[in-house]
Parts: C-alpha cells; sequence; structure tokens
C-alpha cells in the first residue's frame, strides 16, 4: 500500500510478494513517527548494491527523505 501511494499507482501484491523470497533484493519500509513514509529496494550484486524504487508518500515529500535513503 505504500509504495502504491509513493508511486501513484496499485502495485500488484504478486509483484512484491515475488520479491521477498529473493536472497539478494531487501525491499525496505521507511517510517517516521512509527507510520509508514516511503520504500525502497536494494538489490546487491555482488559487491554492488543498487538502491532502487525509491518513493515516498505525498505528505512525507520534501523532507529528505529520499536522499537520507541514497546517502545511507
Amino acid at each position: 500500500e505504500t509504495a502504491g501511494k509513493a508511486f501513484g499507482y496499485k502495485i500488484d501484491d504478486a509483484s512484491i510478494e515475488s520479491l521477498i523470497s529473493e536472497e539478494n533484493i531487501h525491499l525496505l519500509l521507511i517510517e517516521v513517527n512509527n507510520l509508514p513514509a516511503g520504500t525502497a529496494l536494494v538489490y546487491k550484486t555482488g559487491e554492488i548494491v543498487g538502491v532502487h524504487l525509491v518513493g515516498v508518500i505525498t505528505e512525507h515529500r520534501g523532507k529528505g527523505i529520499a536522499r537520507s535513503i541514497m546517502e545511507y
């Protein structure tokens, strides 16, 4: 639900569930005050780590959340 809000369209649950079992993929849920604020997908290949699909829901945009994810 959070990813859908962040990207502005419905994301199929089966798509997300298929990623959960992949050992090189990590799905992140970013929270602000214990409430969902954004999402990101981290993919590791050997020593290379890629950060993909960073999304922040509307009410939390402009607060540096996506920047924090990318700088981490």
